[in-house]
């Protein structure tokens, strides 16, 4: 996931964000499917209106979690600075009898 900045750079989601997106996916999975599982047993007694508690939740977790919101990239990758120069490499040869 990636969005553009002002500089025009991407800034991508780093990898507690991802993990915290996953977290957040996953009991939200959970939590939706169990209440919308005791709605329709209990209250409504209807499997469609479990279907859409389930999807209407299921809508809320995905707005949450896919998009690469600021509390996902709290934690940025510090790359290495690309040098100057570039690096050239001399291989010696050796004869092997």
């Amino acid at each position: 996931t990636s969005t553009s900045t002002r500089r025009g750079k991407k800034k991508k989601m780093d990898y507690q964000g991802q993990e915290l997106a996953e977290t957040i996916y996953q009991y939200g999975i959970i939590i939706s499917g169990i209440i919308a599982f005791l709605y329709g047993l209990l209250i409504s007694k209807d499997i469609l209106s479990m279907f859409y508690i389930f999807g209407a939740v299921l809508s809320i977790i995905l707005i949450i979690c896919v998009p690469n919101w600021p509390i996902f990239n709290r934690h940025p990758l510090k790359w290495l600075e690309r040098p100057l120069q570039p690096i050239t490499f001399e291989i010696s040869k050796s004869k092997f009898s």
